[in-house]
């Protein structure tokens, strides 16, 4: 039981003007921070036969892909924009076959990681109800995103539940979202709660109080931060499962999510092969 299981979407991320997608999907962008902090890493779910190229990506980083099924149909789509700043506005998600996927497909995998990963949207919700029924010893590791697809009651479930819990939120717009969240991680046995702050930095609350680290310079600017939050998320899990400090694994995962916003698209730039025709 080395390894963290990345459950989740793996897709394309559809940019606006630009004629090949590139990879995507929190469970693939989490996998490859895991993979650059030098953890074990496998990936559960399911893509499309059009999915192939990011099975091959993938797997030449390390990652286990043997969790992760083709079924008929597409592979998940997210459309986005990047705006002027480099933040992104994300349009229509197309789940494809995530639709079809039967979670009881990963029993196995599941029973058989360290850690459980999986990002909280419409579409996996479901899941994550499931693995509290069935595999209600799991460690869990549960990304809320925004917040947009959850509830209160879930969100104190979730950090009640998990070992950790991060959110991507608006530091003034969704300010009573964050401290509701460290209010919960107050309790005795609560998850590790990571709520990201865009270019405010990231706060991480625990039983024994707050830490806020700003975010740290992006070398030559901002030019797309799609999966800064899974960066952040892959990068504090590789590095807290180790025994680092929380100073130290918030400051890394921080410094990860820099990098990624120098960059167009979630994974930088990818060999050819690895973007879809």
């Amino acid at each position: 039981m080395s390894h963290v299981l990345c459950w989740g979407d793996v897709g394309w991320d559809v940019y606006a003007g630009r004629p090949a997608p590139l990879p995507g999907g929190c469970a693939l962008n989490v996998a490859t921070a895991l993979r650059a902090a030098g953890a074990e890493v496998a990936v559960g779910g399911a893509l499309g036969p059009d999915g192939a190229p990011l099975r091959r990506y993938l797997q030449r980083l390390g990652v286990d892909t043997a969790a992760l099924l083709e079924l008929e149909g597409p592979t998940p789509r997210q459309e986005l924009r990047v705006l002027a700043d480099g933040e992104r506005e994300f349009a229509e998600y197309r789940p494809g076959v995530l639709l079809r996927y039967d979670p009881g497909a990963a029993l196995d995998p599941i029973r058989a990681c360290r850690l459980l990963y999986v990002p909280v949207f419409d579409h996996t919700l479901p899941w994550v109800r499931w693995v509290l029924e069935q595999a209600p010893h799991t460690r869990l590791a549960l990304d809320l995103m925004n917040l947009s697809d959850v509830d209160p009651a879930f969100m104190e479930l979730a950090v009640d539940r998990a070992a950790y819990v991060f959110a991507g939120l608006h530091a003034e717009r969704q300010a009573a979202e964050v401290e509701r969240l460290a209010g919960f991680a107050r309790r005795t046995g609560a998850a590790t709660v990571v709520t990201t702050l865009g270019p405010r930095g990231a706060s991480a609350h625990t039983r024994e109080g707050r830490l806020d680290l700003p975010a740290p310079p992006v070398p030559g600017g901002v030019v797309d931060t799609t999966g800064c939050g899974d960066a952040v998320a892959g990068t504090f899990l590789a590095h807290a499962e180790r025994g680092a400090p929380l100073p130290a694994a918030l400051g890394a995962a921080l410094e990860r999510a820099a990098r990624v916003a120098g960059h167009l698209g979630a994974v930088g730039p990818l060999e050819p092969e690895a973007e879809e025709g």
